[in-house]
């Protein structure tokens, strides 16, 4: 598994950034093998999330089908400090429960993501 992470100097250009990109907001996309929940592989996680003054961009890509679950815990790691609500929720969470990660019960324990299923 590799994990890449950029750094950058952040400052909002706009009042709208300082309220969609808040300092409890962390933005994440997944690459996956296919289109359904079901019967794809995730791959790539990336995500972006300031604190301060600086923005993080980091990405977990799985080299190998193995490293799916390292990848997801490796990201679980990363978001614990934010509360948020963001789209491709359904593979993420299939993959969670696929992969029996214990962190993923308390990461989500305190929101209703039965609407995805």
């Amino acid at each position: 598994m590799k994990t890449i992470v950029h750094e950058i100097p952040y400052s909002p250009a706009s009042n709208l950034d300082e309220e969609i990109f808040t300092a409890s907001s962390v933005f994440f996309d997944i690459e996956t093998t296919g289109f359904s929940p079901a019967h794809t592989s995730l791959y790539l996680i990336g995500c972006a999330y300031h604190i301060e003054q600086m923005l993080y961009i980091k990405q977990f890509f799985a080299e190998t089908p193995e490293e799916e679950k390292e990848v997801l815990e490796q990201f679980l790691f990363a978001i614990r400090r934010f509360c948020h609500s963001v789209k491709d929720l359904s593979v993420l969470w299939r993959s969670l429960h696929t992969m029996a990660l214990p962190q993923s019960e308390r990461l989500f324990s305190n929101r209703d993501l039965s609407f995805i299923l």
